[in-house]
């Protein structure tokens, strides 16, 4: 009867095109998805923001996708540690720029003295001056004045905190922030 014409009418509709039928009730598998598709899309959205882009290779005859992959997400991995690298040599041989170039290590030799590293401002100079301790300024500049002074322990009386320096000489942060920078120009 009624049910069968419907199915007729139906089918008739979706030979014309102008009907679809999906079945709710029937699930289909899905398709299984690459098992490094989540790799490849991200080493392929890297490449595409390259600012640098080299010429594609006319043949696929050799073409190995987890290679490229892997070689573009290792590549994306050493540029983030060297951008990194860049950043933190950057500050550091800033902080220690005003202070100069000399190698903590030798300091040991000094034991049980130790220098103590301060950034006054100029009107703070007077207050350094009155102490009764070792002292050598090494810089000044427009607002600081940077001072060492040589004490068995930390000077007290001195307006603000003793500097932290980094340990590795201005020299060699210089020359390891060249070679990174040439990496990463590579």
């Amino acid at each position: 009867g009624i049910a069968r014409q419907r199915e007729d009418v139906l089918d008739g509709l979706q030979r014309l095109g102008c009907l679809h039928l999906v079945n709710l009730q029937e699930t289909e598998p899905k398709a299984a998805e690459h098992p490094i598709r989540s790799e490849v899309h991200a080493a392929l959205k890297y490449l595409e923001a390259c600012p640098v882009k080299r010429d594609i290779a006319d043949s696929r005859k050799g073409f190995d996708c987890t290679q490229v992959t892997s070689d573009a997400l290792a590549i994306k991995t050493r540029r983030r540690e060297l951008n990194d690298e860049r950043d933190d040599l950057e500050r550091r041989i800033e902080t220690l720029r005003p202070w100069g170039d000399f190698d903590l290590t030798s300091v040991e030799e000094l034991k049980p003295l130790q220098f103590w590293f301060y950034t006054l401002r100029h009107h703070q100079l007077e207050t350094l001056q009155k102490a009764d301790l070792a002292w050598q300024i090494v810089s000044t500049d427009n607002q600081y004045v940077y001072a060492v002074v040589i004490s068995r322990e930390q000077p007290e009386g001195l307006p603000g905190s003793p500097v932290e320096l980094p340990t590795q000489p201005l020299s060699e942060m210089t020359e390891r922030l060249e070679r990174v920078k040439e990496e990463l120009e590579e």
